[in-house]
């Protein structure tokens, strides 16, 4: 309701946030629904939608931010069967962009958490596509890239979370026989810090 209103005034900003939260509340609506598929495909268009009208109206911070919303939603649809791979690449596409979006607004705290989800969205493909070893590769670099934000912004329950999930990323890169003895001199540092 509030984004018919918003566009029949003709408030683009308005309807941006409205978007983006009806969004986020398909999202939410989908966790706990048995049949997630309608929600999180309403989630996906609303934050689709939101996201163009913030790149329209050239208002790249909360066009970074749609675009991470809408990774997160592709990655929902991805955890719960609906074409996982497919959706695991859109993620990814979504969030590299917020992340490239967040370096150049210098927003750092938010480009930690874009580079998070990135870090998240190779490591669910990881388990699902072909070449595993890369995929995980490439969720170490962004999970890194996270931790050397968050450490920097002093922000401790950031980096517990990043670490926990990049103790996992090299646990795989170690089991894939990928650099094993880097690997495990990093999982010694991080068990140390």
């Amino acid at each position: 309701e509030a984004a018919a209103i918003h566009e029949r005034l003709g408030n683009g900003a308005g309807l941006g946030m409205a978007l983006n939260g009806l969004g986020l509340s398909y999202r939410l609506l989908a966790e706990d629904d048995p049949d997630p598929k309608s929600p999180l495909h309403k989630s996906a268009e609303a934050l689709r939608l939101a996201a163009s009208l913030w790149k329209q109206l050239e208002q790249q911070d909360h066009y970074a931010g749609a675009l991470n919303n809408l990774g997160i939603t592709y990655q929902a649809m991805a955890q719960r069967g609906l074409d996982p791979v497919q959706h695991l690449h859109q993620s990814i596409d979504v969030i590299q962009e917020a992340v490239q979006l967040r370096k150049a607004q210098q927003a750092w705290l938010s480009y930690g958490r874009a580079q998070t989800n990135l870090g998240a969205a190779y490591l669910l493909l990881a388990d699902l596509d072909s070449p595993r070893a890369e995929h995980l590769d490439l969720a170490r670099v962004a999970l890194e890239e996270a931790l050397r934000v968050f450490a920097q912004l002093d922000r401790r329950a950031y980096v517990q979370g990043v670490r926990t999930e990049l103790r996992k990323v090299l646990q795989g890169l170690i089991e894939a026989g990928a650099n094993a003895d880097r690997h495990r001199a990093r999982l010694k540092e991080l068990a140390g810090g």
